[in-house]
């Protein structure tokens, strides 16, 4: 440890120490520090000495394959090294927290003014922000205490005492990683979409291949069972090399460090063609990212432009127009969920439509010509656009399945989005829900919906699905007088996406991918080992998994399902509108007051069931391989649980179902007391503990 304190820390560290001539250091926003008190044994004068833990990755660093030491306490191991020949009689970590972000009100900047110089030189003016917070460890003294929150000009409901270490979720990751199998997720690997399968070999010799593919049938790619280089990033590069495209413009949100999308927007502007690239420079945290790559795109060629006056824009989108061999220029359009960048695709959860419909084509391109040009369009042939006719659109959607209820039809509405804040649509979701009309939402983030409210909600229900990665696709289905309409969207039910930013939603016509929308959101109905439901109470409770639905089928091809006889308890029949069925609900200990879903509840069943049916030689895509890598993976179960059980489906199912649900004390219900305090319980029973070199105990 020592070895690597000199090579990788010692040459980072800088003391600032406070006296006459040493001023209050400024201490950067999310930081930890070190409060060091030295003694000079030979004068017998003390100092306050501060020193910024390094930035280092990992933040926990490997002693043993499961013993982790923080950086900090190696770093206090070895002050001596730095501060030679004094004494050290106390340290104490701590965090500040300034107001990074950045409000940019850019309706008040005139013609003449540039909003990229304006952005670039806040981001770097943000360093010497305002404090807000100061984080301290129970150990600091108060008169510590008391001096940094004036130094910071603080007051004391500004410092939050913490009673163990500055440690947060993302601090540990090192420790997934641990040489634990049986608590690790299988390696995955995303795969190249089956019809883009080839491309990338005949990218030099045959660039244009790829928009064959697309002529052929609309693709639907999902990350990150597929691969976003294999699909997005390939789908660019392609059009940058085929000397038959002549136009390529782009939305650019959060595009990542290193951006290959972007390395391949210069290749095409330099080879001649016309590149236009829309850089949302007030992408939050963001912006130091995009005001470089909005220089890069501009140095190379490409027309850059920043969006709309007092609007993000938050779309997903990018268009290629093409010189077809037949004659004529025809369009084809890559319309996402999340943002084209190959980091967050293999961690979130997300969907890309590419398609050449005309009608989805030219409303894509009539969007660019409004956010690089000057116009007032009020209407789209396809696509649901925020905040042009978004929110009014899904009111209508909204509103027509409470007619067909009222009418006696079926009538369905599900959802899986990340959050639910607008008032509108939740006023119509209530009324669509006194008409008769079966809701479904699955809703990872902030939800302002009561599910299950006698006489006001009782046909609504609200999941959160929390599993390996993050869910992050937007998807919206109405039964539409059993005409089933699909749409993918960039934009969640919530105010900030449907009035303050531009946002996209697609509709899906191709039944194909309607069969593929259909079994994802199947899914999510069916499973129960990674499900919250919210309850009338607002609380969320842990599901338990049904019988006869434990989870998705392995990588390998072996269903993890029981043969046991369906659970009947919740009563009534199978609720059939729009072709989803209801299975009934278990839970944890105590079932909460009230979940919503009125008498709709019905036997558990295949999840899958009904979406095979059709035999379509054309459809190459394995589905159910995309939703055991995208919604939940697969159980590693020990071998001695097989042999005891017997190998089969059944001793995979009991052995699932029995294990699945041994939650520690207080985290049936979500807002308990369990949080990083039990995270760490949890390790250090596991071996998986911190170590530590003496000093401060509550590192």
């Amino acid at each position: 440890m020592t070895a690597y304190f000199r090579r990788s820390l010692f040459p980072l560290l800088t003391p600032m120490s406070v006296d006459q001539t040493h001023p209050f250091p400024l201490l950067q926003s999310h930081g930890i520090y070190l409060l060091v008190v030295l003694l000079n044994p030979e004068s017998g004068v003390t100092r306050r000495v501060y020193f910024r833990v390094p930035a280092v990755k990992p933040r926990l660093l490997p002693v043993t394959p499961l013993q982790f030491l923080p950086v900090e306490q190696l770093v206090v191991a070895h002050l001596p090294l730095v501060c030679e020949g004094m004494t050290i009689l106390r340290w104490y970590a701590f965090r500040v927290t300034r107001n990074t972000k950045l409000e940019v009100d850019d309706t008040l900047f005139g013609e003449s003014d540039n909003l990229l110089d304006y952005v670039w030189e806040e981001v770097h003016r943000r360093r010497s922000a305002p404090a807000t917070r100061l984080e301290v460890t129970s150990t600091m003294p108060m008169a510590d205490v008391a001096r940094l929150a004036a130094e910071l000009a603080l007051d004391a409901t500004d410092v939050y005492t913490l009673p163990g270490p500055l440690l947060g979720l993302a601090d540990c990751m090192s420790m997934a990683f641990a040489p634990v199998p049986h608590l690790q997720h299988p390696p995955h690997e995303p795969v190249t979409p089956p019809r883009f399968r080839g491309l990338e070999d005949k990218l030099i010799a045959d660039p244009g291949r790829i928009f064959s593919v697309i002529r052929k049938a609309d693709v639907l790619v999902q990350y990150p069972a597929h691969s976003f280089t294999g699909s997005a990033l390939l789908f660019l590069r392609a059009a940058a090399r085929d000397p038959r495209v002549r136009v390529i413009k782009q939305v650019l949100y959060r595009g990542g460090s290193h951006s290959p999308l972007v390395s391949s927007l210069i290749r095409a502007a330099k080879s001649g063609k016309e590149v236009t690239v829309l850089v949302e420079l007030k992408a939050s945290f963001d912006e130091v990212q995009n005001s470089e790559y909005a220089r890069r795109l501009q140095r190379a060629g490409c027309n850059v432009s920043y969006g709309l006056v007092g609007l993000k824009t938050h779309c997903k989108t990018m268009v290629v127009v093409r010189e077809e061999e037949a004659g004529g220029l025809r369009a084809y359009v890559n319309v996402a969920t999340g943002n084209f960048n190959p980091t967050t695709a293999k961690l979130y959860t997300d969907m890309a439509l590419f398609t050449c419909a005309p009608a989805i084509a030219a409303d894509v391109l009539d969007l660019f010509n409004a956010l690089t040009g000057y116009s007032r369009k009020r209407s789209y042939r396809r696509l649901l656009v925020a905040p042009v006719s978004m929110l009014d659109r899904v009111v209508a959607l909204i509103a027509a399945e409470a007619a067909h209820a009222r009418a006696g039809r079926p009538a369905r509405i599900i959802a899986q989005i990340n959050g639910l804040t607008e008032p509108e649509i939740i006023r119509h979701l209530y009324a669509a829900s006194q008409a008769g009309v079966i809701i479904d939402l699955i809703i990872r983030g902030p939800c302002r919906l009561r599910p299950g409210l006698p006489g006001r909600s009782e046909n609504i229900r609200v999941f959160s699905w929390v599993g390996r990665f993050l869910q992050h696709r937007r998807v919206f289905y109405f039964s539409a007088g059993g005409s089933d309409s699909y749409f993918i969207s960039s934009a969640d039910w919530r105010s900030r996406n449907l009035n303050d930013r531009i946002e996209v939603a697609t509709p899906v016509d191709d039944p194909r991918i309607k069969r593929k929308l259909r079994k994802a959101l199947h899914f999510f109905l069916n499973d129960r080992l990674h499900t919250w439901q919210l309850a009338s109470d607002g609380r969320y409770y842990l599901l338990k998994a049904p019988l006869a639905t434990v989870g998705p089928s392995p990588v390998n091809g072996d269903a993890v399902a029981s043969p046991a006889a369906a659970d009947t308890s919740g009563g009534g029949d199978a609720a059939l509108a729009g072709g989803f069925a209801r299975p009934p609900l278990r839970f944890e200990e105590h079932a909460p007051p009230s979940l919503g879903g009125g008498s709709s509840y019905a036997p558990p069943g295949d999840a899958l069931e009904g979406f095979d049916d059709e035999d379509d030689d054309d459809d190459d895509d394995d589905d159910e391989d995309e939703l055991a890598a995208v919604e939940g993976g697969s159980w590693r179960v020990p071998v001695a649980a097989l042999a005891r059980g017997g190998a089969g489906r059944a001793a995979v199912a009991d052995y699932v179902r029995n294990n699945a649900a041994q939650e520690p004390p207080g985290r049936t219900t979500a807002g308990g007391s369990a949080g990083l305090a039990g995270l760490v319980a949890m390790a250090a029973g596991s071996a998986l503990a911190p170590a530590s070199l003496g000093g401060d105990t509550s590192l």
